[in-house]
């Protein structure tokens, strides 16, 4: 079996080992939940009055940057305690959270970079390690990309099986009517999970 599906039938393995890894997904994966329940809850009015609208994108904008704020976060942390555990050690949430709150500064930039590769398409693979590596190397935004861009064209084959199983996995989740925005946010645990294990794996970290 190629290395990145079967990092993704590991991750899953290992998440129903340590279910505390998938809990800061949980609080993103709720507020999302919540956001579509007060959009859908002020869509009829909204339109109804200039000030109800204002309030309407208002609370989209707010909304879904406070989401993606903490879904951010939640991923970071996932990346920490899933290198942790795929190391032997035991995932600390608090020790996780403590670590992403540190390197903050470092984090943003990359997911920043992130957002920037992603909207090119054919850099998306190297995005997808950014965090990745920023964490399992502990290293600033300048390596961390040298060593996406390094990893991504020295395992192409392997890296773009591992994004056509993410795409074609989000595709079918996103088609699920209401909870598939939950479902969503839970399934990128065990991609960043499998993303941690793929690169520990190609790069001769082990496990």
């Amino acid at each position: 079996m190629p290395v990145s599906l079967e990092a993704l039938s590991r991750s899953l393995e290992v998440l129903s080992e340590n279910p505390i890894i998938i809990v800061p997904s949980l609080v993103p994966a709720i507020l999302d939940l919540l956001l579509k329940l007060a959009i859908m809850g002020t869509r009829f009015h909204a339109f109804m009055h200039p000030l109800l609208m204002m309030q309407y994108y208002g609370l989209m904008m707010i909304g879904g940057f406070v989401t993606a704020l903490v879904g951010f976060i939640a991923v970071a942390m996932e990346a920490d305690m899933a290198n942790d555990v795929f190391q032997g050690a035991k995932a600390d949430l608090e020790k996780s959270l403590d670590r992403v709150l540190k390197t903050m500064g470092t984090l943003i930039g990359l997911a920043i970079i992130s957002a920037i590769f992603a909207m090119t398409i054919i850099l998306v693979p190297v995005a997808l390690f950014l965090i990745t590596i920023a964490i399992v190397d502990e290293v600033g935004v300048g390596e961390a990309i040298s060593r996406s861009f390094s990893f991504v064209t020295g395992n192409l084959g392997e890296v773009l099986l591992f994004v056509i199983a993410i795409v074609i996995i989000d595709i079918i989740l996103s088609l699920i009517p209401f909870i598939g925005g939950l479902l969503t946010w839970l399934a990128n645990c065990v991609f960043i999970m499998a993303s941690v294990l793929i690169y520990r794996r190609l790069s001769g970290k082990g496990p």
